[in-house]
């Protein structure tokens, strides 16, 4: 964290992100007051990226990269009733040299894995014997060489089975985004940034600024102190390859913030891309923000794995739909297959946005599904119960609002902390259980909160 303490606490660029978001704010967030928060069509908006979720082609998605997901649509949704326009990036990993082995290995074992129901899974498997095999009989790193040399042919066996690894794995995360209702303006690979940064790394070798010593190249970047960034290991590496995407995300759509959702071990190399293109490009670094998110588990374990009870977000959501359908018969909102997964959904988005982004999460199945405690189980109990107070007068449109929503709105907008508009929702519930509002205006009021703070969360309604 040091690192991060010296180059974000530059005060002048926090003052001038903030003085800009407040502007903005006091300028056009009255105008989405009553407006379709999806409607971007507000005069000359300003614009801001949301580069989000990041999963690897070949591999499961891991909890960080759901949080990622989850947090980062929810700041699309704030953003956009502030009156931007919002783009969201979506870069897959693909670099490095795993590909090329889960090739191997689907050409060697691909018949002994289990069909799996998602072929993540197999892929994690057949990478995980490779290695496994790899120990006892190490001259199976010799194929690779020649697995290499038949995937730079476009009609080799082997570029046919690793079109269909980006295939699956794309129709594998496909369905998760669907399931949270998900969708991206920009969907690339790291790879297509390769050439980019091979061109950027050679023109930073030759005005002397980086250093080459024979296939790897570093840069210094001591007056930030930060370590020396690695840039370039035989291919280009991850620093270059952001360096080049922020300049090109900048450029192509003109933003004005450009924010980066993902996990807080990230943050010196977030810095050492931020001072990069401090001094060694043209466009405002001061517009790159790490939104940093703390670590994520489930039952303890922090990362997916086949050998626990929970594999991956598919078994993650199984439980919850199991927990849930064990109390339908207490809820009418509960009746349907296709309820059970929309709640089993919101759960798993409100435990993550009910704690602020720094925070780490071990996310328990007992606690997610509590009627009584801030979970998304009740606060749609108490949405209905307030639907059911209204009949068929109660709107399902977002009307006015309250300013103190309003306020905690504005706070989860200028920290981008979806956490301030969640914790509205816990307080809502508590205020409407114990003390439950008679009057129509009020009761619709309330309703009125519930509807745009499930719009901005991204959570869905049931009826």
């Amino acid at each position: 964290m040091q690192d991060q303490k010296k180059f974000q606490s530059n005060e002048t660029r926090l003052k001038k992100i903030d003085h800009f978001k407040e502007t903005y704010w006091l300028n056009h967030a009255n105008h989405a007051d009553h407006a379709d928060i999806t409607d971007q069509n507000y005069p000359q908006p300003a614009c801001v990226t949301i580069d989000m979720s990041s999963p690897n082609i070949g591999k499961l998605m891991s909890l960080n990269h759901i949080r990622s997901t989850i947090t980062g649509h929810a700041l699309q949704n704030i953003y956009q009733y502030a009156g931007y326009k919002t783009v969201t990036i979506n870069h897959k990993g693909d670099t490095g040299d795993y590909l090329t082995l889960l090739v191997f290995a689907i050409q060697t074992w691909g018949d002994e894995v289990t069909i799996e129901k998602c072929p993540l899974r197999a892929f994690t498997r057949l990478l995980r014997k490779f290695h496994e095999e790899v120990d006892l009989n190490p001259e199976l790193e010799d194929q690779i060489y020649y697995v290499r040399q038949q995937l730079a042919k476009e009609d080799s066996a082997a570029a046919k089975i690793l079109a269909d690894i980006y295939k699956q794995s794309n129709q594998a995360f496909d369905g998760i985004y669907n399931r949270f209702n998900v969708h991206f303006d920009l969907n690339r690979y790291e790879s297509a940034y390769l050439d980019q940064a091979e061109a950027w790394i050679d023109k930073m070798v030759a005005k002397g600024i980086a250093e080459a010593d024979e296939e790897t190249v570093t840069l210094s970047l001591e007056q930030y102190d930060l370590p020396l960034g690695l840039l370039k290991n035989g291919q280009p590496l991850y620093l270059a390859r952001d360096i080049v995407s922020a300049t090109d995300t900048a450029k192509k759509y003109q933003s004005n913030l450009n924010l980066y959702v993902v996990g807080n071990e990230q943050t010196t190399h977030f810095n050492q891309v931020v001072a990069s293109l401090d001094k060694y490009t043209d466009v405002d670094a001061a517009e790159f923000i790490h939104d940093a998110l703390g670590y994520t588990a489930v039952l303890g374990k922090r990362y997916f794995n086949l050998k626990h009870e929970i594999k991956d977000i598919h078994d993650l959501l199984e439980k919850l739909e199991a927990e849930l359908r064990g109390k339908s018969r207490d809820f009418t909102f509960l009746n349907t297959d296709d309820q059970i997964a929309k709640i089993a959904s919101n759960s798993l988005i409100y435990a993550l946005l009910n704690q602020k982004r720094l925070a780490g999460i071990d996310l328990d199945f007992d606690t997610m599904v509590d009627e009584k405690g801030a979970t998304a189980l009740h606060i749609t109990k108490t949405y209905h119960l307030l639907l059911a107070e209204l009949g068929e007068t109660a709107s399902s449109n977002t009307g006015d609002v309250s300013e103190s929503f309003k306020q905690a709105i504005y706070q989860a907008y200028m920290a981008d902390e979806p956490y301030y508009i969640a914790q509205y929702l816990n307080i809502l519930c508590q205020e409407v259980d114990k003390y439950p509002p008679v009057m129509t205006t009020d009761i619709q009021l309330a309703l009125n909160e519930f509807n745009l703070a499930f719009r901005l969360l991204g959570l869905e309604m049931t009826v």
